[in-house]
């Protein structure tokens, strides 16, 4: 049932995005572990098939397939057409259906999804029904969110219900007739605190608490941001001379494994007369808060970044943040706000080496900690990949430039190190025109489709790969020009690998 629902999901997504990793550029490319177990993901280019439509009695509504999309060339549309005069909108949703996708009881997520609505202010909520089988189930929802009538992403940060092993995703539409659009529906593992930059604004996650008779006020900030599009501001217009007596809280606890260490980086910086700040987090021994773990900061008119190492107690297993302001009047502004497992940033060098032009090489960057994964190469190429998870592949055409210097980076903003090594292209080695038998190619036709004939000597062996490096085809060939069945891959781009003896030669195969 999960894997019906994973491959029905997935199958546009996965298709694209190993045709882009296996063809994007490597300069500039950065990636980072933050956040980046993705479990499920529907930009419903497939339709709305996996999804189903649950209405309230009385009502009426109708779930179809636009072309009016965030991305790709399809989206959901969800239209209510009547309400009834009275009851509530609980079971006016649309859910995967048939689904009971497993997660992790110690693990938080993170939901997102592109949406807009025919009319300003339309309101939708996110939901997500767990089980710990077909009986027992618990609910739990986001706020109410107002929809704009153009696309915007919408995010929800979800902790698993603990020893409820599965879960139904569900987004719920509120009492308004008209209609609602959603697209690339994501929900993803994360390790971190989402929206730290507060590029989606701060209404996300963080909210404003103040004590005594003090007056402030929670914004955004698009002028004076340290990194992205936004950052959160905050305006003490009333003070009532207490120390830390404005909050900013994020409302989700994070589940933390206790017997990590864990690093804590943010930006800050206030106007003329704030004379500190204090970084609260508060840590939980199951639904209990023990302790909090504090830490002030005077900070300066100018963004600084802010840091804190911690490892907490064997018993803690969630944490939650706050930061909480000096007793003067004034603004504060905080920006990349992160919360991960720290480990020293390592990288394991890889030495020089060689490779052959028309062959398929392979390299695996081996790194521990966090931080933002880049390579640079020295002079730009095109045929260098490297995957999130660091394996640097590649297929030179030709032995120009025949050196090219990979420069490997894994920063964390405290500890950036960095590798350095060179690929040597060369010619392909001689003997290897020895596993062909004659002069033909090795195979024909070249685009093909149903069915190739391959011109290699008795005894090769014969490789298809598709671009992820799956082996889809694996046979000997046994006779000249011997015919290999291919009806079974689909459009695309492959390698065919053909070894005989101790000689290798790689072509590309391309399937129509």
């Amino acid at each position: 049932m999960k894997n019906d629902l994973l491959r029905k999901l997935n199958r546009k997504t996965v298709k694209a995005l190993l045709v882009l990793l296996f063809t994007v550029f490597v300069t500039p490319a950065a990636f980072s572990q933050y956040g980046d177990n993705i479990m499920l993901h529907g930009g419903f280019e497939d339709g709305v098939s996996f999804w189903k439509l649950k209405l309230l009695k009385k009502s009426e509504g109708t779930l179809t397939t636009t072309s009016d999309a965030h991305s790709g060339d399809s989206a959901a549309l969800f239209e209510v057409t009547s309400l009834p005069t009275s009851g509530g909108v609980e079971k006016m949703m649309m859910y995967l259906k048939d689904s009971l996708p497993e997660h992790s009881s110690v693990s938080s997520y993170l939901v997102t999804v592109w949406a807009k609505a025919e009319n300003e202010g339309m309101p939708f909520r996110f939901q997500m029904e767990s089980r710990d089988g077909l009986a027992n189930k618990k609910n739990r929802a986001s706020d109410p969110i107002p929809l704009t009538t153009t696309y915007k992403q919408y995010k929800w940060f979800y902790t698993a219900v603990e020893g409820y092993p599965y879960f139904i995703p569900k987004l719920q539409n509120g009492a308004a007739l008209g209609k609602y659009y959603y697209d690339d529906f994501m929900i993803r593992e994360v390790t971190g605190v989402p929206n730290g930059g507060f590029e989606e604004g701060v209404d996300f996650g963080w909210e404003l608490a103040t004590t005594g008779d003090v007056e402030a006020t929670l914004t955004e900030e698009n002028e004076t941001q340290y990194a992205g599009g936004i950052s959160a501001k905050i305006d003490v217009t009333v003070s009532d001379d207490t120390a830390s007596h404005v909050v900013l809280k994020e409302i989700p606890r994070i589940r933390i494994n206790s017997a990590d260490t864990f690093h804590v980086n943010f930006y800050s910086k206030g106007s003329e007369g704030v004379d500190s700040i204090f970084l609260v987090l508060a840590a939980y021994s199951g639904s209990s808060l023990a302790y909090s773990v504090v830490k002030g900061y005077v900070v300066g008119q100018e963004w600084q970044r802010y840091t804190l190492d911690t490892t907490f107690a064997d018993t803690i297993s969630a944490v939650s943040f706050r930061f909480q302001t000096g007793k003067n009047t004034g603004t504060y502004f905080f920006d990349e706000v992160r919360f991960n497992k720290y480990v020293q940033p390592s990288l394991s060098p890889i030495p020089d080496d060689s490779v052959y032009v028309d062959s398929v090489f392979e390299y695996h960057v081996v790194y521990e900690g966090w931080g933002t994964f880049s390579v640079i190469t020295d002079p730009e190429v095109d045929w260098l990949t490297i995957s999130q998870g660091g394996t640097i592949t590649g297929f030179p055409t030709s032995a120009t430039p025949d050196t090219v210097k990979i420069t490997v980076i894994l920063d964390d903003g405290i500890h950036p190190d960095t590798t350095m090594f060179t690929l040597v292209v060369k010619e392909a080695p001689t003997g290897v025109a020895e596993i062909l038998s004659g002069d033909e190619p090795l195979f024909y036709p070249n685009p093909a489709h149903g069915a190739i004939r391959v011109n290699a000597e008795p005894g090769s062996e014969i490789r298809i790969m598709d671009i992820t490096g799956k082996i889809v085809v694996d046979q000997l060939v046994l006779q000249p020009h011997q015919s290999l069945d291919i009806s079974h891959l689909t459009k695309g781009l492959y390698l065919v690998k053909c070894t005989y003896e101790k000689n290798t030669v790689v072509k590309k195969l391309i399937v129509r």
